[in-house]
């Protein structure tokens, strides 16, 4: 996906000051004001809602380990480059 289809569907991170946010907001190149479609949501929350539908979500990958391993989660193929959290 590029920058431009990320900002046109919500993406589920965690909270508004935390690091990863902040790559997020910087990597999409956004104003303070824009970030509209980022929704701020705890860990726990952005796994409950992956369990019931196909969803976007930022988080370091060192939470979803396990997951990842199981290949319950993948990955999504963006043109975003993070900066590490």
């Amino acid at each position: 996906m590029s920058k431009e289809e990320l900002k046109e569907i919500p993406i589920y991170t965690l909270k508004k000051f935390s690091s990863t946010y902040q790559n997020l907001a910087n990597a999409l190149e956004y104003k303070s004001n824009e970030t509209t479609n980022i929704k701020n949501i705890t860990y726990s929350g952005i796994i409950e809602l992956l369990k019931i539908e196909d969803i976007v979500a930022v988080i370091t990958q060192e939470y979803v380990k396990n997951e990842l391993a199981k290949n319950e989660l993948c990955i999504l193929d963006t043109d975003l480059k993070l900066e590490p959290a």
